[in-house]
């Protein structure tokens, strides 16, 4: 066998193996792409059913909350302006 055939013969299995090599990976990218997929897909999935729930208790909890707060600071207010007019400050 000549050195030019073994040179070629070399070259044809490194060839091969650089072939099936490639294969194989761009299938694993594949399978690694479906996983992430409907991994990325269950997190928006849950990632919207989170902010419908925040929505849901900010429309029923703290909205509600912030109307008595502000009830409540303008009763007292109302109180501490009447206590103001009827109450004489001692000097």
């Amino acid at each position: 066998m000549e050195l030019s055939s073994l040179r070629d013969l070399v070259l044809v299995i490194w060839g091969l193996i650089a072939s099936i090599s490639i294969i194989y990976l761009c299938i694993m990218v594949g399978i690694l792409y479906r996983r992430i997929n409907v991994f990325l897909f269950s997190m928006n999935t849950a990632s919207l059913k989170v902010k419908e729930i925040v929505e849901k208790v900010q429309d029923e909890v703290f909205n509600p909350l912030t109307q008595i707060g502000s009830f409540l600071r303008s009763i007292n207010q109302g109180i501490a302006f009447i206590n103001k007019l009827f109450i004489k400050k001692e000097k």
